[in-house]
């Protein structure tokens, strides 16, 4: 791609094709069509302390007095001491992190004590939630409490003072605490479970047991006001997090222009400010200090993995290839966990972990298992979806995997995808750390993986569609034809595209004779920043697949953690020649998705709150977008906090990206 002037889009959109320049990787002509040219002093010496001065000649001896005698020759004087060698200069002290942003742009609302409240549509968790605030100003007084939320009903409230934290059930009090320091943290948490009460600065914890602790019978609905009793204090953000069902979740930031900002369930409802003056509002200046990970050290990814792990290592028991979908959505993640965590630590442990299981996954490829006798093409043929040639001849298997659809089975690019760019991470980590002992195995799946991908040439097109630099596209199963006759209308999506592609990233890079599928990834980069538009504040929204009539939906939150990662990719391996694109994403992350103080929303435009297993997301691929923006490593935590415990298999991903980036 070249460079191309400002292109305006709808809504004062400007398409970043015109905004960022694309270097071309050296490719040779692919397959598929398309093609493009080959590419084919001494340190200075330590200074030279110089000899001291000679001794200079002495004086002459005077003629001796005849009468007395004469006065003892003085000794001279003795050479004098060399100068010590200088002391070197001392080493630079490292320049400090840089500062990071300001999360927020809302405001921080002041409660003034006296009459100032706020008024919230009702809300009643259905299970065990959890409340997190920001605080912008906290009394410190001794005794002093503050109503964060009550029952305009019945009085009963969840409080908090300096140190502790206080419920009240059905007018029973339940109070823990007592050594929290949130007058320092700026940070409140509180989880209500049945039968407990938990409280955390986000450095330290407290709970407490109580039979009175009854997180589904109060209804919420007043902000620093608890029946005629007004708290004083100030406030950045606050979320209510139902902890079983995150569907009934909501947030609730502040703006000075606006009053209440509400996210996520009851948004639409009455959210007011009552008795909030004009001067009761003040620019937020700081972030509130990120809370504790739940995995804070290598010791503990360790100890939580061998908990639950030690008896056998995930998917090694998966024996049946793809078929129950746990290769592309399991192994890929597992995979890329044991690859950052030898980064990171240099341990070679995680280097057997992941060739362990890189080598299992390959050993169960259809191919594989038909040679093996395992399965039967021919009973199973695929259907609808898969590489043209699979389509038309019986009983030929592919070389990657299948996965159930519909009561059939496909094969498709992304699950190839998923499963070869984490083989192609691992790849490339034993590479570009010559780790000889493990050479032989990066180089055999480097071959296994440029045969997978390359059985996808067909349903890939630079021609099917004129506004499509290059994709790979759904296959029309009705006809033998290998060319665009025999593919639909319309690609695949980006997140499809974008992880296979970051497999053929790495193959370009690590072998001379894969320039064909080097063109490939770049023509998927120059679609997807086609289609990639920023608004005035350099903030991209993008959909999650092209449509040629314009009806394409919001790319999603989760799904875009795999268009992210090859962006990241791409600019590391230098197909882009600017940091800008990457700025973009970060500025979608801080700007549109992040929805303070604990959650992502579900569509990259802001829209919507993504799932409890979806909020994951922001610690893979995501995270790394700290590279360009601070400010994405400090979200990451918040939203981890809530729902990145390791009691499944993503988390150990996010937690060994946050281990990685805090070790940066």
């Amino acid at each position: 791609m070249s460079n191309r002037h400002f292109e305006l889009g709808p809504n004062g959109l400007v398409k970043l094709k015109t905004l960022f320049s694309v270097t071309l990787l050296a490719v040779t002509l692919s397959g598929c069509g398309g093609g493009s040219s080959d590419p084919s002093p001494d340190p200075d010496p330590p200074p030279v302390i110089p000899d001291p001065d000679p001794e200079p000649d002495p004086d002459p001896e005077p003629d001796p007095d005849p009468d007395p005698e004469p006065e003892p020759e003085p000794e001279p004087d003795p050479d004098p001491e060399p100068d010590p060698d200088p002391e070197p200069d001392p080493d630079p002290e490292p320049d400090p992190d840089p500062e990071v942003g300001i999360i927020l742009s809302s405001d921080a609302v002041v409660f003034n004590g006296q009459d100032a409240y706020g008024e919230i549509a009702d809300w009643r968790a259905d299970g065990d939630f959890r409340v997190v605030a920001w605080l912008d100003e906290i009394a410190v007084e001794a005794g002093a409490k503050t109503m964060l939320l009550s029952s305009a009903a019945n009085g009963d409230y969840l409080a908090f003072t300096h140190n502790s934290v206080e419920g009240r059930w059905n007018g029973q009090t339940v109070s823990v605490g007592g050594q929290l320091a949130f007058d320092q943290s700026h940070y409140v948490e509180i989880t209500v479970a049945n039968g407990s009460l938990s409280a955390s600065d986000g450095s330290s914890s407290a709970t407490t047991s109580s039979g009175a602790v009854s997180p589904t019978s109060v209804t919420y609905n007043w902000l620093y006001r608890q029946q005629e009793q007004y708290s004083q204090g100030a406030l950045q953000s606050l979320a209510l997090i139902d902890l079983d069902n995150n569907d009934h979740s909501r947030a609730l930031s502040f703006k000075q222009d606006k009053g209440v900002v509400a996210s996520g369930a009851g948004a639409d409802g009455t959210h007011l400010l009552m008795n909030v003056a004009a001067s009761d509002w003040r620019a937020i200046e700081s972030n509130v200090k990120a809370p504790m990970p739940h995995l804070a050290s290598q010791a503990d990814w360790d100890a939580r993995f061998e908990q639950i792990y030690g008896n056998q290592r995930p998917v090694l028991n998966e024996t049946k290839g793809n078929d129950n979908l746990v290769y592309a959505w399991e192994g890929h993640y597992w995979l890329r966990a044991y690859v950052r965590m030898a980064q990171t630590y240099g341990d070679s442990k995680y280097v057997d972990y992941a060739v362990e299981l890189a080598d299992h996954m390959l050993y169960y490829t259809d191919e594989q298992r038909v040679e093996r006798g395992e399965l039967n093409i021919f009973n199973e043929p695929y259907h609808e979806l898969a590489p043209k040639l699979y389509l038309t001849t019986p009983g030929l298997p592919v070389p990657g995997w299948r996965r159930p659809y519909n009561g059939g089975w496909r094969n498709e690019a992304l699950t190839d995808g998923m499963i070869l760019n984490a083989i192609m991470r691992l790849a490339d980590y034993i590479k570009s750390e010559n780790l000889t002992g493990y050479m032989a195995k990066a180089d055999s799946y480097i071959e296994r993986a440029k045969v997978i991908v390359r059985a996808h040439n067909t349903s890939f097109s630079t021609t099917k569609n004129a506004a499509i630099q290059g994709s790979y596209f759904y296959v029309n199963p009705d006809n033998a034809d290998t060319g665009d006759s025999g593919l639909y209308s319309n690609p695949l999506p980006f997140n499809h595209n974008m992880t296979l592609g970051v497999a053929m990233i790495y193959l370009n890079k690590w072998t001379s004779d894969s320039g064909d599928l080097g063109q490939k990834a770049n023509e998927i980069l120059g679609f997807y920043m086609d289609n990639l538009n920023a608004d005035s504040n350099n903030v991209c929204t993008w959909d999650y697949q092209y449509k040629a009539d314009g009806s394409g939906k919001m790319e999603d939150f989760n799904h875009a953690h795999l268009d992210v990662g090859f962006m990241v990719l791409a600019r590391q391996e230098g197909m882009l020649d600017s940091d800008q694109p990457l700025t973009c994403l970060a500025n979608t992350m801080v700007s549109n998705v992040f929805v303070a103080p604990a959650m992502a929303s579900f569509g990259v435009d802001g829209t919507g709150l993504s799932s409890t297993w979806d909020q994951v997301a922001v610690g893979y691929d995501w995270i790394d977008l700290q590279a360009y923006d601070a400010r994405i490593g400090d979200i990451s935590d918040h939203i981890l906090r809530h729902y990145g415990a390791p009691n499944w298999y993503r988390p150990y991903l996010a937690s060994a990206n946050t281990l990685y980036w805090d070790n940066q």
